[in-house]
């Protein structure tokens, strides 16, 4: 039970949007903040689920914090699962979250442990996200202190390339369809490759 019930939340996640009609999948958090939808994706243990939860703290609406869901239209789709916070971001977070001190640990079947903090969704009121400005954030979290945190602007085709080395769900098949689809996305969103080496350099950068 220890260490099914994460794999038993990551698998939901899963089939709670394989279910519908979407257009792509790629591993990440997506946030709204601020009217701008902020997608974070990325391999794990890069920060994105930090930043999540740091978002959500500060009044952001989270759609998921495993997931990008896009529909045919290029809405968001919420997802209803908690945020998934790994061991080095549990005392962080605590002055945010204070719970996270007493929450139980869970152990991930890689030999991490995590603890959930729980995003309410249905704080989310404008289900056509497409029409917000969108901003995407690849998060590069380094834990040498004397970083100085610099952002780089990433080229569309640079941008498709870190979504899918950061994972792609398939059930559809990124095709002709979808790639051009996504270009279009992508084409409006502001692209950023983030490097830092706390979170409050992160939210000074992005302007928050």
């Amino acid at each position: 039970y220890y260490e099914v019930l994460p794999e038993l939340i990551d698998r939901l996640q899963i089939l709670s949007y394989q279910t519908t009609s979407y257009l792509c999948c790629f591993h990440g958090a997506a946030v709204e903040y601020l009217d701008t939808i902020i997608l974070i994706p990325g391999e794990s243990g890069k920060g994105k689920s930090t930043l999540c939860a740091e978002f959500l703290h500060f009044g952001g609406k989270v759609y998921s914090d495993e997931f990008i869901v896009l529909d045919e239209e290029c809405n968001l789709l919420s997802i209803n699962l908690p945020i998934a916070i790994k061991t080095g971001s549990w005392k962080h977070l605590e002055s945010y979250y204070p719970e996270l001190a007493t929450l139980k640990a869970w152990k991930r079947l890689d030999g991490r442990h995590i603890k959930y903090v729980w995003p309410n969704t249905q704080d989310i009121a404008n289900k056509e996200s497409s029409k917000l400005k969108a901003r995407v954030i690849f998060p590069h979290f380094d834990t040498d202190i004397d970083l100085d945190a610099y952002i780089d602007d990433l080229s569309v085709i640079d941008t498709i390339s870190e979504l899918t080395a950061g994972g792609y769900q398939i059930a559809n098949d990124l095709n002709e369809k979808v790639i051009d689809k996504l270009l279009m996305y992508l084409q409006q969103c502001i692209r950023e490759e983030l490097h830092y080496s706390e979170s409050k350099q992160a939210f000074q950068l992005l302007g928050y």
